[in-house]
């Protein structure tokens, strides 16, 4: 005669042994899933709220670099770093679409 299959959860701090009812084991790990995508939801909110933040600090940066750049550049140079410029901002542009970002 075969023994039947011991099978553990962990709970807490603990391994428990279950009586194998898998339909239990299921609505328990659902609610847990469902308390965890809550806490993702809220983190994804927080990161995004970040990365909002520290992108328009970053525009600033870059916009006061270019300010910059353009000051010690040649007249007959500006054109040529314009068109580089805006090469930059379409590939972030498209960057940050395909990241699901907004575009600052």
């Amino acid at each position: 005669m075969r023994r039947p299959k011991r099978r553990f959860r962990r709970s807490g701090a603990a391994c428990e042994e279950t009586d194998g009812d898998d339909a239990d084991d299921r609505a328990d790990r659902g609610a847990g899933a469902k308390g965890r995508r809550d806490y993702q939801k809220e983190a994804q909110t927080e990161i995004r709220a970040i990365h909002d933040k520290s992108d328009s600090e970053v525009d600033v940066v870059r916009m006061k670099t270019r300010g910059e750049m353009r000051a010690f550049l040649a007249p007959e140079q500006l054109p040529k770093f314009e068109q580089y410029i805006q090469r930059l901002d379409e590939e972030r542009k498209k960057q940050k679409e395909a990241q699901g970002g907004t575009v600052g």
